[in-house]
């Protein structure tokens, strides 16, 4: 088989092999691989008419069919597409825009007054022409190395980063992730993800490279929980790829005892951590299914380790991340700069075909994070240094245990506030912990109850799981954690929460 440059290249191959089969649908529409792949191209040859070829084109749509069309349609007229999140603030929108120097914006009648300073495109008054001659050239000149994609993170000053991703990079990610998870054309995936979080592509690759079917679950879905697993019954989901906290709630709602959702097999989990309890209470209630945990910044194209969980997890402990992808590698290094040893701790570093390029003009900060392997003298390896600390166990397996910013010294002794979680996790009535550190240094501790619980029972409690030394100085008992638009816990806003009951 020919060499695949492009990761467009899937949906040619996929449309030729089940043209009739239905690729995706969003409850509103379903469109087969090959009407896809008609509109898309119509919409590359006019992307190739502008001569917007090699050019990042922004993508302003809702979670809907429309906006993939968008992404495949750039593809096809040799463009990088750069999505956006149609909840941004507009100037925020504006200034991301400029900063790619995105010539054109492919958005909807809603969201077109929004955008300033760059063309606008309709995605549906694209004519359904495709000079088929003119987008073969173009994908022809596309390299594995070229981007396909801008995803924004947050950065530590308040500006969002742009991760810029090549083909290569989610060509690799998709071919390995269809295969480790057993994933062919059978499978239908549940995309809950929004389209400017990098966990959404795995559904739209995995879906490209094996013909398995993608059924969009709507937004509102995530504000009650309890009605998801009925969605996935109703639409005969097989496969799962979501952040923990969204899988948290659904346990946490009690949906597991009504629904029992029997062809869905394969539970994936990336983004955050997973906690253990909740972990268990879906291997309880699901037994015989796939639970695979993932780990991988978008700076490694969605996830570059896994770890099979073959039982039920003990609660205290770490779930391990795994070990490496196909052609991805990790190394453990010290803060001096060696290879930890088995058990020792140290920041996880990423070298491998998923690495990104870099963040779209910001040269200082790649080059701060993409750096030469130092452990190779030989000749230029890059690796990509994610802030995280971790270490091998005697099985061979990396355990997370947390950012460089989450390990702390307290009293002089140092503290992984992932420990702290884990045990205040285990607590009766305890459904989620995340512990933080406020600006003046002092140790909180947020607890998910569902309901409204004293600090002083909930130290009491503590006092029989942790050392004195690790007990929080408050405790903050609350009937849900606030999340964001990826489905992860807030903590910005709980630290603002913490700061308004301190100040009552």
């Amino acid at each position: 088989m020919e060499r695949q440059t492009s990761a467009i290249e899937f949906l040619d191959r996929t449309a030729a092999r089940f043209p009739d089969k239905t690729a995706v649908t969003d409850g509103e529409d379903d469109y087969t691989f090959s009407r896809l792949r008609e509109l898309a191209r119509a919409l590359g040859t006019l992307l190739l008419k502008k001569g917007l070829n090699g050019r990042n084109i922004a993508v302003l749509l809702p979670k809907k069919l429309s906006a993939l069309i968008a992404f495949f349609g750039c593809l096809y007229g040799g463009c990088t597409y750069v999505p956006l999140d149609i909840g941004d603030a507009t100037e925020r929108l504006n200034r991301m825009i400029e900063k790619v120097g995105a010539p054109l914006v492919i958005t909807d009648a809603d969201n077109a007054p929004r955008v300033t300073g760059a063309e606008i495109l309709l995605w549906d008054s694209v004519p359904e022409d495709v000079d088929a001659a003119a987008v073969e050239k173009a994908l022809t000149a596309v390299i594995d190395t070229d981007p396909i994609y801008i995803m924004h993170t947050s950065g530590s000053t308040g500006e969002p980063k742009g991760v810029v991703v090549p083909h290569g990079g989610v060509i690799n990610f998709a071919n390995w992730a269809a295969s480790y998870m057993g994933i062919d054309e059978r499978d239908v995936i549940a995309l809950q993800s929004p389209f400017h979080f990098d966990a959404s592509v795995f559904d739209i690759y995995v879906s490209l490279a094996t013909g398995a079917g993608i059924v969009i679950m709507p937004d509102v879905l995530t504000r009650f929980p309890d009605r998801i697993p009925e969605f996935l019954e109703e639409n005969h989901v097989t496969c799962i790829f979501w952040v923990p906290g969204i899988l948290a709630d659904i346990a946490n709602s009690g949906a597991l005892s009504r629904y029992k959702m029997p062809e869905l097999k394969k539970f994936t989990f990336v983004g955050e951590v997973m906690p253990p309890k909740q972990l268990n209470m879906w291997m309880e209630a699901n037994p015989d299914r796939d639970y695979i945990n993932l780990y991988g910044p978008t700076e490694a194209t969605v996830a570059c380790t896994a770890y099979r969980i073959d039982g039920p997890v003990d609660e205290r402990e770490s779930i391990p991340i795994g070990r490496a992808g196909d052609n991805m590698r990790l190394l453990i290094i010290t803060d001096g700069g060696r290879r930890a040893d088995v058990g020792e701790t140290g920041e996880i570093c990423i070298l491998g075909s998923g690495l990104a390029l870099g963040y779209y003009g910001e040269k200082e900060l790649t080059e701060r994070v993409f750096v030469q392997n130092p452990l190779n003298k030989s000749y230029r390896e890059m690796m990509y240094r994610t802030g995280d600390y971790g270490h091998v166990n005697a099985d061979g397996d990396i355990i997370f245990s947390g950012r460089r910013d989450a390990q702390v010294k307290i009293h002089g002794i140092r503290v992984e506030l992932g420990d702290i979680e884990n045990a205040a996790a285990c607590l009766e009535g305890v459904e989620r912990a995340c512990a933080l550190l406020d600006k003046d240094k002092n140790l909180l501790l947020f607890l998910q109850t569902g309901e409204e619980r004293s600090q002083r029972r909930l130290k009491q409690l503590l006092k029989e799981h942790l050392p004195k030394y690790m007990l929080p100085d408050r405790i903050y008992g609350m009937t849900a954690f606030p999340t964001n638009k990826n489905g992860k816990i807030d903590r910005k806003r709980l630290l603002a929460t913490a700061e308004l009951k301190s100040a009552e």
